[in-house]
């Protein structure tokens, strides 16, 4: 096998076997096509995941960076654009998307990390995305006061609230 001598710094050779250089010859335009199809992927996924995101939360979800962040962490899941198409169609027609489908587990998938902040997927290990707009804050605001943000003194989870007086 023949190879490429290129010069280290210190004067010896570092080769590069020219099957090694043809196959990253032909996997560059391959990676330029993938990057573009991703941008492609973007203007044409991202609205329907916001719907589809207003839509399980029943909530008007901002258009802001946390949720573009969400987004393309959900992006590098296999079979996301389907996904979000057939669960959005289903969501539309029925309502609910039928028990046991890809439809219901990806409708659970997306709410849950909508809920709790923490993208959870069987091949990569949890993420947490959404800090102060995890839609669990919302849930509780007013009941439990939030960690290192909403100051009650000392002890007061022990004093009956006032409205209860």
């Amino acid at each position: 096998m023949r190879s490429t001598r290129r010069p280290l710094n210190d004067g010896r050779f570092f080769c590069l076997p020219r099957r090694t250089l043809l196959k990253g010859s032909l996997l560059l335009p391959l990676a330029v096509m993938f990057q573009q199809g991703r941008a492609a992927s973007f203007k044409t996924v991202y609205p329907d995941f916001l719907a589809l995101s207003r839509k399980l939360t029943r909530r008007a979800l901002p258009d802001n960076a946390e949720t573009r962040q969400l987004y393309q962490g959900f992006l590098d899941e296999p079979w996301f654009a389907e996904h979000v198409h057939s669960t959005l169609a289903v969501l539309q027609k029925h309502g609910t998307p039928p028990p046991g489908t890809a439809q219901a587990w990806f409708a659970r998938h997306v709410l849950t990390t909508w809920y709790l902040g923490v993208y959870y997927h069987e091949r990569t290990p949890p993420k947490r995305w959404l800090k102060a707009s995890a839609l669990r804050h919302q849930a509780i605001s007013g009941l439990v006061p939030l960690r290192f943000r909403e100051y009650t003194g000392y002890a007061a989870w022990s004093q009956r609230p006032p409205e209860a007086t």
